[in-house]
């Protein structure tokens, strides 16, 4: 059985048995179709839960990625984490749109990712949290590290990227450490005291 949604009437349940007439919008998949109307099955949360999950099992393994990109965009977090794994890189993108995204964890995974797609786009959304510096400077990406290289990050990280073996990066991270000298010369040299 399918929930399909026609344009003049209420959502409509479909089973096997159900004749459909031409005259009817099926312009949606079925699985577009359920995520549509998934706050109007969130009683299933209550009454069969194994439903639900099968449901999000579905979505994540699915082939229709607007369908798994709909639910990355507002998905609890276990979901969210779990899509992370999704193989398409437009559901992994459409996470780091997710409010959730300021967990801790999600952003690691995310910033973990092969794809330097997915990596850009998380420090397109967020203020990374140190872990997840650690994770983007330890990958294999340097357009990503060198998007953390400009940013106000503490100087055990930005001393990281400056040993970077990409010299883009490592001169990057140079770059913002001097100008952050010049900024507060008694932060780059801490023995010198103003005297009274």
């Amino acid at each position: 059985m399918v929930l399909m949604s026609f344009p003049t009437s209420t959502p409509t349940l479909i089973t096997a048995s159900t004749e459909v007439t031409p005259q009817q919008d099926l312009t949606i998949t079925p699985l577009q179709g359920l995520l549509d109307h998934l706050d109007e099955l969130r009683y299933v949360l209550d009454t069969d839960r194994a439903w639900f999950d099968g449901l999000i099992d579905l979505v994540v393994g699915c082939p229709d990625t607007a369908a798994a990109v709909s639910l990355a965009r507002a998905c609890s977090l276990s979901i969210a984490k779990r899509l992370t794994r999704h193989h398409d890189r437009a559901v992994r993108q459409a996470l780091c749109r997710n409010p959730l995204v300021v967990d801790v964890d999600l952003q690691v995974a995310l910033a973990g990712d092969p794809d330097e797609q997915v990596v850009l786009a998380l420090l397109d959304a967020v203020d990374p949290y140190v872990e997840t510096c650690e994770a983007i400077i330890d990958g294999p990406h340097p357009a990503a590290r060198r998007i953390l290289a400009h940013r106000p990050l503490t100087d055990a990280l930005l001393g990281r990227l400056a040993d970077d073996p990409h010299p883009v990066v490592a001169a990057q991270a140079r770059l913002t450490l001097a100008e952050r000298a010049d900024r507060n010369p008694r932060a780059a040299h801490p023995k010198l005291r103003l005297v009274a």
